[in-house]
């Protein structure tokens, strides 16, 4: 019976004495969930079947850090992945639907899905933009001369292109077109 006192003794559950070693090694659980796929390394977008414990389907994109899924009751499921596309697909059958390329790269967040005045939108966001002499107005003034290689990119030797970061929402169904990027 627990009293809320303390009795300065270890509550010692084991009545039998000292535990003996088991005869032998216990089995490994079983494995649940998908197996990785051929050749491993390359991500892959998996739908599972809890209930019967199946892949139902794969598609061979992903992997990297960034982006993610969301799936709809209208089934879809959307993926946004870190080269910058967005992609849709049927959630029972895994059928490709849409694939755009946003032109945004790195950065990239998961989708998000939301109604609005009867019309279903997804949003996104990526792109990484840099500090430094692009994102402070005259900075070269304030800092002194050199102060445009100081960047945290060139300070570190990490070159690329930076893509300015953006929202980009799509209305299911909707029939504009992405604008040209500029020149970054």
């Amino acid at each position: 019976m627990n009293t809320g006192q303390a009795t300065g003794r270890a509550a010692n559950l084991n009545l039998a004495g000292a535990p003996t070693a088991p005869s032998k090694p216990l089995p490994s659980p079983p494995a649940i969930g998908p197996t990785s796929p051929e050749g491993g390394g390359q991500g892959a977008l998996l739908a599972w079947d809890l209930v019967n414990q199946k892949e139902r389907w794969r598609a061979p994109v992903g992997g990297g850090s960034g982006g993610g899924t969301v799936s709809t009751a209208g089934n879809l499921v959307i993926q946004v992945v870190p080269d910058g596309r967005l992609i849709a697909y049927t959630a029972d059958k895994g059928d490709k639907l849409l694939e755009i390329q946003t032109g945004l790269r790195g950065g990239m967040g998961p989708p998000i899905t939301y109604m609005l005045d009867g019309k279903q939108y997804v949003a996104l966001a990526g792109g990484m933009g840099s500090r430094g002499a692009a994102a402070v107005p005259n900075r070269e003034a304030a800092l002194g001369a050199g102060a445009a290689s100081t960047t945290p990119a060139a300070a570190s030797g990490r070159g690329g292109t930076q893509v300015t970061p953006k929202l980009l929402v799509f209305m299911l169904d909707g029939k504009a077109t992405l604008p040209d990027t500029p020149a970054q």
